[in-house]
């Protein structure tokens, strides 16, 4: 474990939790706004991230066949291959642990944007 790292304890999610500002993660926009949105973040250790996103994938397809949605073939395409990849990078690293708390050192700038999303602390 790094020197900054400490004991991980069982957490649910993070944005619920009073004794974390701000959630886990920071979600910028590629003009480097927050994005506005609840979100979720599946990173590819997680184990269950695979089964989300061909779920997700499986959603969209059956959206798209009942004429509910506009889903292009290539972004569902993409989803599953994301899902294949994935399931790779995960048996390649090992699983993550996401149901876990912080341990790492929060960065103090993050915690600012990610609590004054309008402000622009970390974009230009």
């Amino acid at each position: 474990m790094p020197p900054e790292a400490t004991e991980k304890e069982d957490k649910g999610l993070w944005t619920n939790d009073p004794e974390i500002k701000g959630g886990k993660y920071l979600v910028l926009c590629r003009d480097g706004t927050v994005f506005p949105e609840p979100n979720f973040v599946l990173g590819a250790r997680d184990p269950a991230a695979p089964y989300a996103l061909r779920a997700y994938a499986t959603e969209c397809e059956q959206l798209v066949a009942a004429g509910n949605a506009n889903f292009n073939i290539q972004y569902i395409k993409e989803i599953w291959d994301l899902a294949a990849r994935m399931k790779k990078v995960r048996a390649e690293l090992g699983e993550g642990d996401p149901g876990k708390g912080p341990h790492r050192k929060d960065n103090p700038a993050v915690i600012e944007q990610m609590l004054n999303p309008d402000k622009r602390i970390l974009a230009p």
